[in-house]
């Protein structure tokens, strides 16, 4: 069935969502996207912990304490270890980096249905839709998305990635781990030093580990900024779309499925929070607890936390804009239907602005909010405490 306004093509931006005519789409071709993503994030993941176990990085060793053994030390030790398992940014980084395109696939394919949906949804007044400048501004969007995908851009986010996590690396390397963590006898900068050289990801002693943790961030990162182009790209399709009365549109006829027709909005919203959740968990869970808490790390949280709070809020005040812009249309169609009563018309505007703005809870965005305003006050409370202890 030929579609009256052209559906959006996120997928174009990377090969592995499915982009015709990408390596990615001619290997496997029968397996979904999904699989493929699901069996590279298993794949990962497996070589990072069968690796960490055969380099010794997995588990501490029997002849060296783990670094929570300084929590209570009463003697001096030379040496400490920071395994994996026992280190719990490292184990959140990792999992965070090999689910990023899986978190970012999940907003593709909401993306990808966003038309579709509203075309069914507000199918009585289509005609009415000035749909030739909808569908110049769908054709741009594309193109911008198609434009994420060339090679160039790809490289240049790849190259930005390698920047970004080595000179992260680097900085973790010079100045060593959990400075301001330290509830021991030793100075901070013995304690920070000693546990940089037991670290499971220590260039020195764990070189492919290092590597790897390396190449994860990259990965991680690298997915991130195609993440943040395609939000920004539907971002502004939504913005300019609604100036010609196209928005999020609810099925105001009839509730299908529990959310008014909007249940791949509410997919997309959902998703939206929880990268944006872990992602600011991760990174604050770098530059607060692995580095010392100073103004570059100040500057990063604050950096991440603004981004992701935009790319939050911004699409569900568009969002409600576009639901109100569909009532708005919703109505003035039940007040020219000729069959109604004037009080069968007022109980059904009734029922039309009864009819939630969202297709989820607002407290799940202030909930979201609250993890991103709270979190950073308590890890600094928890790091005076145990360094005054």
């Amino acid at each position: 069935m030929a579609h009256m306004i052209e559906p959006l093509t996120p997928e174009s931006m990377a090969g592995i969502y499915g982009r015709p005519g990408s390596l990615a789409a001619r290997l496997a071709p029968k397996l979904a996207v999904k699989t493929k993503i699901v069996v590279i994030m298993l794949v990962l993941l497996a070589f990072v912990v069968v690796w960490c176990a055969i380099d010794g990085a997995l588990l501490p060793p029997p002849d060296t304490p783990s670094i929570f053994g300084l929590y209570t030390a009463t003697q001096d030790f030379q040496r400490v270890s920071l395994p994996l398992l026992n280190d719990p940014v490292g184990l959140l980084f990792v999992v965070a980096a090999v689910a990023a395109p899986f978190f970012c696939l999940k907003q593709v394919d909401a993306i990808r249905v966003f038309n579709p949906m509203n075309e069914r949804n507000m199918a009585y007044r289509l005609h009415s839709l000035d749909l030739d400048t909808i569908n110049e501004y769908v054709a741009r969007a594309n193109r911008l998305f198609r434009l994420v995908g060339t090679r160039w851009v790809s490289a240049g986010f790849f190259v930005g990635a390698t920047g970004c996590v080595c000179l992260l690396y680097s900085q973790v390397h010079k100045t060593g781990l959990l400075p301001d963590w330290n509830p021991s006898n030793l100075s901070t900068a013995e304690w920070r030093i000693r546990v940089r050289d037991g670290w499971w990801a220590n260039w020195d002693e764990h070189t492919v580990c290092a590597l790897a943790l390396i190449g994860l961030g990259i990965y991680m990162l690298y997915f991130a900024f195609k993440q943040l182009a395609m939000g920004a790209i539907f971002a502004h399709f939504v913005s300019r779309s609604l100036k010609v009365k196209y928005g999020v549109a609810p099925d105001l006829s009839m509730n299908r499925d529990g959310y008014y027709g909007l249940r791949p909005l509410r997919y997309f919203m959902q998703w939206t929070y929880v990268v944006a959740v872990t992602d600011f968990v991760t990174v604050l869970g770098l530059v607060a607890v692995w580095l010392p808490f100073d103004q570059l790390s100040v500057f990063l949280t604050l950096t991440v936390m603004t981004t992701n709070v935009f790319f939050v809020l911004y699409p569900t005040v568009k969002a409600a804009g576009g639901t109100i812009v569909e009532k708005n249309a919703y109505v003035a169609h039940i007040q020219s239907l000729p069959g109604l009563t004037t009080d069968q018309k007022m109980t059904e505007v009734e029922r039309i602005w009864a009819v939630p703005h969202l297709p989820f809870r607002l407290r799940s965005t202030l909930s979201a909010l609250t993890v991103y305003l709270l979190l950073p006050v308590l890890l600094g409370l928890v790091s005076t405490i145990i360094q005054n202890d």
